[in-house]
């Protein structure tokens, strides 16, 4: 910080706040239109919701541990 003065600091620390402040809108805007659109496609948002129904059940088979056979 040497270089720069403390005013150039706070002004591009208040610039990146901006910025990571209108990134999060954008993101919530377009989660927004994803979840807008699923709805109205009916058989899209069940598509989707069988492909994670799905990775649940496969997650929760493989994470158990198979039992013992005896010979």
């Amino acid at each position: 910080m040497f270089p720069y003065g403390l005013s150039w600091t706070v002004s591009v620390l208040t610039l990146m706040v901006i910025g990571w402040l209108i990134e999060a809108m954008i993101l919530q805007e377009i989660t927004f239109a994803t979840k807008l659109e699923l709805f109205q496609n009916q058989q899209a948002w069940e598509n989707l919701t069988k492909f994670y129904g799905a990775i649940n059940k496969f997650k929760s088979t493989a994470t158990k541990p198979k039992p013992p056979t005896e010979n």
